[in-house]
This record gives structure tokens, sequence and C-alpha cells, in this order.
């Protein structure tokens, strides 16, 4: 159950300014919990990932914030979805762009957070990959234990991730109201 983690990224999600983000931010407990409590169940688990995966999404076009660049993701992103089922892809895509602009934000605010971002960016990555390869290759023989630590791990990552864009997103708007 680490959800949890996600109150931290909502609570400073409020000082943004930014509704929507405020409720992406929101979204997102949401959809971890619905992801935690269907763990076991399988056939359910696929449609309340797609659900976390668009909230994944629409948190990271929500910090592009460029028309033109979130049309055109999200004209990827149904393309993906009508020929796959799936927008695990773009959702990463997204993510990584989404990323990138937030480490460029925090490299010009505070080079301190810039470099935490980067390392947990890194091990997020990792953590994200091992927890995706092992857990679909092995899932039949899988420990949900396993899942579920990697699945903290990486939330804590994205918490950091999440704290980063907030922190980015505040300071820029606090900079247009400074005279």
């Amino acid at each position: 159950m680490s959800f949890w983690i996600f109150f931290a990224s909502f609570y400073s999600s409020v000082f943004t300014g930014s509704f929507l983000w405020m409720m992406l931010n929101g979204g997102l407990i949401l959809t971890s919990y619905l992801t935690d409590s269907y763990l076991t169940d399988n056939m359910n688990i696929k449609i309340i990932d797609e659900i976390d995966y668009f909230c994944i999404l629409m948190i990271s076009l929500c910090y592009l914030n460029d028309v033109y660049t979130n049309v055109i993701l999200l004209i990827a992103a149904s393309y993906e979805y009508y020929s796959k089922k799936t927008i695990d892809t773009i959702k990463n895509v997204s993510c990584g762009i989404a990323l990138i602009k937030c480490c460029i934000s925090c490299y010009e605010l505070d080079v301190f957070i810039c470099i935490n971002l980067v390392w947990f960016t890194i091990i997020g990555v990792h953590v994200y990959r091992a927890r995706k390869v092992y857990y679909e290759k092995h899932i039949n023989h899988c420990d949900n234990l396993f899942y579920s630590f990697m699945t903290m791990i990486w939330r804590l990552c994205a918490l950091v991730m999440l704290m980063s864009a907030s922190y980015t997103m505040e300071k820029s708007r606090n900079a247009l109201f400074k005279f």
C-alpha cells in the first residue's frame, strides 16, 4: 500500500497555483490505490493500469504545457491505444520529455535539486525496467511482495520527480508575479 507516498506530491502541488496539476496529483493517489488493491486480480489490473498510465500521461502533458507537443502526444497515444490496446510507450515518452524540461528548469533554479532529480530518475528507470521485465516474464512464479517492494521504490522516485516539477512550477509562477 505505497499509494500513501503520493499524498506528499499532492501537498506540494497545492502551492503551484494550478488547479489541474493539483487534481492530476490527486488522481494519481486514486489510481495508485486502485492498482494496489487490484494487484491480485489479473483480469482487472490491465484496465486499472491503463487508467494509471492515462493519469501519468496527463500529468506529463500538464507539466509540458505546450499545445503542439501535447496534441502530437495525444494523437500518438490514441494511435497506440487503437493498435496495441495500451498507452505504455507514449506514457513513457511524454514522461521522459517532461523530465527533460523539469531538469532544465531545475538546473536554472537550483542545481542541487537538479542533481537529485537526475539521480532519482536514473534509479527510477532501472527499478521500473527491473519490475516490468521480471514481473512480466515470471508472472506465474513472481512474488507479489517483490513487485510491491519495487513499486514502492519506483513511487518514491516518482515522488521526487513530481515534487521537483511542482517546485519548478511554483517558482516560475512566483517569478511571474514579482515586480
